[in-house]
């Protein structure tokens, strides 16, 4: 039997050269229609289709697909796909998607989908959807990356799924994992269980972390910062705000009334956003820095400019398990549309100010004072 020979051409299988022997040869050089070989050591180039029993290596090109059945060292392209049952070692390309096996070393590239039954060392991209059990490199997908393991980056246009990172994990909407040592960063949402580092998104979820939650929202159920605090201070009698992230970081929303808001409309309300840090100073006290922003308004809500940014600083007196005393200082800056000067409600909200700013060729006009915080405060 012929074990090995420089080439092959093949217009289909059992229609070449060597007859059906193509099936048990390895061939150096194979130009092919529909190729089916045992191997190649060189280079095969099929206008549609290769199909290979055992290992290629070097080059395998094809119009359409590449099929082999043991091993790729080399580089194997594909108009279409490509499918290994054994390992790959190298560059793996197709139009629309890649199949391996067994273990990938290099980089594979796809259109739309690389999926890896084993472990990659490389780089993984798609246009759509990577798939891997376990990486060390970088995969990146237009759309979706779903491994159980990675280490290095793992970035895709929308989300990011695995059960453990060991690196940098970045997605344009939603990053999932278990486990993660490193950074999270999407533009919407960042979950996961345990964190040894830090999230940046607009909304991050967490069982537990020992670095920062940075976002609009941060949530983390054992070791975070959650609160809700009643406040009065020097413009609305009642404030509640909930506060959540970590101590060293946190965020929260808060809304105000006058009492006379609950009689008639020609009162003043407010909602707002805070941004904070709080560090014990010993087992029943705290300093709190926040800076805040808010909106003000009647009742009867006005779409003219009437906003109040606040600079606190105050202590957090423990009292009993879960409640605390909290009072402090503050530094308020209130931009306020000219026109609504006029109205006493808002042209009184204070008696005296520190500073005004108020230049006729101006729309709006600053005032700033110090004022004050005190209340109760309530940690879940």
């Amino acid at each position: 039997m012929v074990k090995n020979s420089s080439s092959i051409k093949s217009l289909y299988p059992g229609l070449s050269t060597y007859g059906k022997l193509s099936s048990s040869i390895v061939f150096n050089f194979a130009l092919n229609f529909v190729g089916y070989n045992r191997g190649i050591s060189g280079v095969e180039v099929g206008a549609l289709s290769n199909i290979n029993t055992e290992n290629v290596s070097n080059v395998q090109l094809a119009g359409l697909s590449n099929y082999v059945g043991g091993n790729v060292d080399g580089v194997q392209a594909a108009g279409i796909f490509n499918r290994v049952k054994g390992r790959v070692e190298g560059v793996q390309m197709a139009g629309l998607s890649n199949n391996v096996k067994g273990h990938f070393n290099g980089v594979q590239l796809s259109g739309i989908l690389n999926q890896n039954d084993s472990n990659a060392f490389g780089l993984q991209m798609a246009g759509i959807l990577n798939t891997v059990d376990t990486i060390r490199g970088l995969q990146m997908a237009g759309i979706t990356n779903v491994c159980d393991s990675i280490s290095g980056l793992q970035m895709s246009g929308i989300s990011n799924h695995s059960h453990q990172v060991n690196g940098l994990q970045i997605a344009g909407i939603y990053n999932g994992t278990q486990y993660i040592k490193g950074l999270q960063l999407s533009g919407f949402v960042n979950h996961a269980k345990t964190i040894h580092g830090n999230q940046i998104g607009v909304f991050n979820f967490a069982d537990s972390i020992t670095g920062l939650p940075i976002g609009l929202f941060s949530f983390v159920k054992k070791n975070g910062y959650k609160n809700f605090t009643l406040f009065n201070d020097e413009i609305f009698d009642v404030n509640l705000g909930f506060i959540t992230g970590v101590k060293k970081l946190h965020t929260g929303l808060y809304i105000g009334v006058q009492t006379e808001a609950f009689q008639k409309a020609s009162s003043l309300v407010t909602a707002g956003f805070t941004l904070g840090t709080t560090h014990s100073i010993s087992n029943f006290l705290a300093l709190d820095i926040d800076l805040s922003s808010q909106w003000i308004s009647k009742r009867s809500i006005t779409t003219l400019q009437s906003n109040k940014y606040k600079t606190y600083v105050g202590l957090d007196l423990k009292i009993v398990k879960n409640i605390s005393i909290i009072g402090g200082v503050t530094i308020n800056a209130y931009n306020i549309d000219r026109s609504l000067l006029s109205d006493p409600l808002f042209s009184g909200i204070r008696k005296s100010y520190v500073y005004s700013y108020d230049k006729l060729t101006r729309d709006t006009v600053w005032k700033a004072w110090f004022g004050y915080n005190i209340g109760l405060r309530y940690s879940i």
